[in-house]
């Protein structure tokens, strides 16, 4: 598929030393919609493992809305700061006169003026772009862009799109496509389609690994990896089948279904989240709402807050929904 052969790509490039692309519309058409804003960058974590931060005359120390401009070192960032030229089109040549001035080895002394000719250039581009410490509403800390960029596939933003992801890689060796709201692009939205997951139930241990795996793409972070694992075993102990990815409004959800029960149950791998409970019967219904209407008029049967109490009430829940659907077994 179109989003494996980009993740291929991706792995392959950030292998390499100083990569650079030549087109960004095949790496963001797997990622972003046309017409989507988006960001150039990388979590924090990785970029302070970055060995070119003193090179680049980059900080070190994170501080949420400071903004810099690498130096130029290489050609991508020379370019960034002082232009990018062209031959000028069509091509023509010009006379540029230099001074020659030097002494022989018996001591006597040359001095002309000579013409080389050479071709005209024109301005391409001069973007200075700079890059700034951000914290997304997840919490997790990224540097990007200073700007948004836009997707669309035309010379003009291609153009800019390339400059600015062959900068991140001139200067980090890497890069990642952030969205409008600074969260890394590849996500379930965009990239994990129902039939990507694995199919079956939870406590199946191929499957239980597939979802971690899956995961670990996106939450970078050891502890909130740790904390979304932790709430998989909790609810694995209920045997809940995988049905796929969540609705565009909920953001990195997955869903569980809870046929028995009647319940579907959607939780997310990032967290300070909560995890939401609808009713099977009118499920599709509601969820095809954007989450403030469904916060709004209370269409989910509940939501539970990720904090220290959370294991608590969501076994409480499932307990309880247990004991009152007849020939169920309640989970201890």
């Amino acid at each position: 598929m179109k989003n494996d052969h980009y993740e291929n790509q991706l792995n392959d490039s950030v292998e390499k030393k100083h990569v650079r692309i030549l087109n960004s519309n095949k790496y963001l058409s797997a990622l972003l919609d046309e017409g989507e804003t988006f960001y150039v960058g990388l979590l924090y974590e990785d970029y302070i493992k970055s060995p070119y931060l003193d090179k680049y005359g980059l900080p070190k120390d994170f501080v949420d809305n400071v903004t810099f401009t690498p130096k130029a070192r290489k050609t991508v960032s020379k370019n960034n700061i002082n232009g990018k030229f062209v031959r000028k089109q069509p091509e023509e040549k010009i006379i540029n006169t230099k001074h020659i001035e030097y002494t022989t080895k018996d001591g006597t002394h040359v001095s002309y003026y000579r013409d080389f000719y050479i071709y005209a250039k024109v301005l391409l581009h001069k973007y200075n772009i700079e890059f700034t410490f951000k914290t997304n509403e997840h919490g997790q800390k990224v540097v990007a862009s200073s700007i948004p960029l836009v997707y669309i596939n035309d010379t003009e933003n291609n153009m800019k799109n390339t400059h600015v992801i062959n900068l991140s890689c001139e200067i980090f060796n890497s890069f990642e496509i952030l969205t409008s709201k600074l969260e890394p692009a590849i996500h379930f939205n965009k990239r994990f389609d129902m039939e990507l997951l694995p199919k079956g139930t939870l406590d199946v241990a191929e499957n239980f690994e597939e979802v971690v795996r899956i995961s670990s793409h996106y939450v970078k972070d050891n502890q909130e990896q740790k904390a979304f694992q932790k709430r998989l075993n909790i609810l694995k102990d209920y045997e809940p089948d995988i049905r796929g990815k969540g609705p565009n409004n909920f953001f990195g959800y997955i869903v569980f279904g809870f046929s028995n029960l009647d319940i579907i149950l959607l939780e997310t791998m990032y967290s300070k989240n909560a995890t939401y409970v609808f009713k099977l019967s009118d499920y599709e219904t509601n969820i095809i709402r954007d989450k403030q209407s469904v916060l709004r008029e209370k269409l989910m049967i509940e939501r539970f807050y990720h904090d220290a109490k959370w294991e608590k009430r969501i076994r409480r829940f499932l307990n309880n929904r247990i004991k009152n659907c007849k020939g169920n077994i309640t989970h201890e």
